[in-house]
This record gives structure tokens, C-alpha cells and sequence, in this order.
């Protein structure tokens, strides 16, 4: 690996915990708040409060946990260690959570639409987010067997030698 890549992966990595700890906080912090104020705050949301921490609540863990694939997948790379079957593991783990994502942003766009409590700026962004994270799941899927075919070709290399 070149010394560009690692310092790449490595400032890669320090954005995504950085990104992560802002995830946990709005997991743990801002989503319990406004689940808790909005059905005070409007009518259309009375009775709501569990569903409105439910939904964002999965979107934000699908995001973590997609955060936490990547890195993992980073520092494999960093070790030279992604030419293992290990990797698919985390591979998976990206692919489910951007689906993941993108489902959460369908139940959040559906219910607010059945609420009729959806903003056009929440609509635009969840109108984008969806094909977005499922592009990601896609994406990912499809490199996968890139790695896969990789990996079985590393290891035929290392029998060889």
C-alpha cells in the first residue's frame, strides 16, 4: 500500500468517527427530544411519540452501522487484509444496512405523507435519500463479487507461490 493510502484511509477513518459520534448523538439525544415534544407541539402527532422515535431511530442505526462497515473495511485495507473471506462479512453488513436505510426513509415518507405532517424539504430529502442508500446497497452488492472473484484469485496466487 502506498503512504497516500494510508493517510487517506486514515483521514477516511477519522471522518467516519466523527460522523458516527454525531449519529449517536442525534440517536441518543436530538430523536428522543422530538419524540417526546412534537406530539405537544402539533395535533397530527399526538399518540405518535413511539413512531416518531422508531423511524428515524432505524434510519440513524442503519447509518452507524453502515459507518462502522466502512471502517472496518478501511482498516482492512490499511492492513493489506482484505483479500479475506473475513470481508464479506462487513461487505454484507454495508449492503443490509444501506437497504436498511433506504427502507427507513420509505416507512418515514409514507408515514408522514398518512399524517399528513410532511414538509416539501423533508419530502425533496427523503425523495433523494431513498434511491441514494439503495444505489449504495446496489453498488456494494455488485463489488462484492468483484472481491469475491479478487479474493479467490489472491488465494490461488499465495497456493501458487
Amino acid at each position: 500500500m502506498s503512504k497516500n493510502t494510508g493517510a487517506f484511509t486514515s483521514l477516511a477513518n477519522l471522518l467516519i468517527w466523527f460522523n458516527i459520534a454525531v449519529g449517536l448523538f442525534i440517536l441518543f439525544v436530538i430523536i428522543p427530544a422530538y419524540s417526546a415534544d412534537l406530539p405537544k407541539w402539533y395535533k397530527e402527532f399526538e399518540g405518535d411519540g413511539l413512531l416518531i422515535l422508531l423511524f428515524p431511530s432505524l434510519l440513524a442505526i442503519s447509518c452507524i452501522v453502515a459507518l462502522l462497515a466502512i471502517s472496518r473495511l478501511l482498516k482492512m485495507i490499511r492492513v493489506g487484509g482484505l483479500h479475506s473471506s473475513f470481508a464479506y462479512k462487513w461487505v454484507n453488513i454495508l449492503i443490509g444496512s444501506s437497504f436498511a436505510a433506504s427502507l427507513a426513509c420509505v416507512f418515514l415518507f409514507v408515514w408522514l405523507a398518512i399524517e399528513s405532517a410532511l414538509p416539501p424539504e423533508i419530502a425533496y430529502g427523503l425523495i433523494i435519500s431513498i434511491p441514494a442508500t439503495a444505489t449504495v446497497g446496489l453498488v456494494t452488492l455488485a463489488l462484492k463479487s468483484v472481491l469475491v472473484d479478487a479474493t479467490a484469485a489472491h488465494q490461488e496466487l499465495d497456493g501458487l507461490v
